[in-house]
């Protein structure tokens, strides 16, 4: 069996657009998803965490006020650049994923990327309907100046079109847009953009719209197609031929049938990057953790 890793193509001769492509965008895949049973898990956290913020923001907890009066306000020199970053960190978030989405040779990015943009707007619109602009927060004098709206809008929706568009690009763009996320919710609450819970319960919001989509329509495993297997085994200068998807697969790996020269059947294993920590876990255990016989004990039949 050969085994491939799915981080990208081992080869290296590629025009300069293949390239790009490889920079932005991951595997384009054989259209296979799975329902997860973490995305309930992530589903069910985002609804407890949303539910117990509610109370903790109408408390105006002096925690809370205190985190606000240390970050806030910025310095006067660099106040624009602080709200600079918010925008680009959330609202910029969503638009950059929604080019990159009209991008991709993949309807279904761009259509999930949507609903997930969509819903989280529809949430957030009626969360503010039902608890009031402010979630029902009493204003106080600490707060005066500072945006005590909720949901944060443009947080949740940056972090539910994320979730939703990132299975579909490269790692390095997994880590820059989280990057900016990260970087735009800081901003947010040191420039009065939203308040510390505020944020962290809108962040919730787009994270359990992404779960629950995930969990109705299932996500996309990351995985090569065999027409990317095909070319990846070319570039390694094996010759395989009539790669197809094998019809029984298990988890974070995707495995494919082919033929070498001779006709002789050939197996392909793509591993996923968790189900390859795994294996390279399980086998230094079986390197490393090989317990004494004792006496009395009798060997194992498989």
């Amino acid at each position: 069996m050969t085994a491939v890793t799915g981080g990208g193509a081992p080869g290296v001769h590629h025009p300069l657009a293949e390239r790009l492509r490889a920079a932005v965008l991951g595997p384009r895949g054989g259209g296979t998803t799975r329902r997860r049973a973490s995305d309930a898990f992530r589903l069910g956290l985002a609804v407890i965490v949303v539910a117990v913020s509610i109370p903790v923001m109408r408390a105006n907890s002096a925690a809370e006020l205190n985190i606000v009066h240390a970050v806030h306000p910025p310095p006067a020199a660099i106040s624009w650049l602080v709200t600079t970053v918010f925008w680009l960190g959330s609202a910029g978030v969503s638009v950059l994923l929604v080019v990159v989405a009209l991008m991709v040779p993949r309807l279904a990015a761009v259509r999930w990327t949507a609903v997930a943009a969509v819903l989280t707007w529809g949430v957030c619109i009626a969360l503010a309907a039902v608890l009031g602009p402010a979630a029902g927060r009493p204003p106080v004098s600490e707060l005066a100046g500072l945006d005590a709206g909720y949901p944060v809008t443009q947080i949740a929706v940056a972090i539910a079109v994320a979730a939703i568009a990132l299975p579909y690009l490269s790692r390095p763009v997994h880590r820059l847009v989280w990057f900016l996320i990260a970087v735009g919710v800081l901003t947010a609450v040191s420039g009065g953009h939203a308040l510390p819970v505020n944020a962290l319960s809108s962040m919730a919001i787009g994270w359990g719209v992404a779960a629950g989509l995930h969990l109705a329509v299932g996500s996309p495993l990351g995985l090569p197609s065999a027409a990317e297997v095909t070319a990846w085994i070319a570039d390694l200068s094996v010759a395989v031929r009539d790669v197809t998807r094998a019809s029984r697969q298990v988890w974070g790996v995707e495995q494919f049938t082919g033929r070498d020269p001779a006709g002789d059947p050939v197996e392909l294993a793509v591993y996923g990057r968790d189900a390859s920590d795994a294996h390279a876990h399980h086998d230094y255990q079986q390197r490393t953790v090989r317990p004494s016989p004792r006496a009395g004990d009798r060997p194992a039949h498989h």
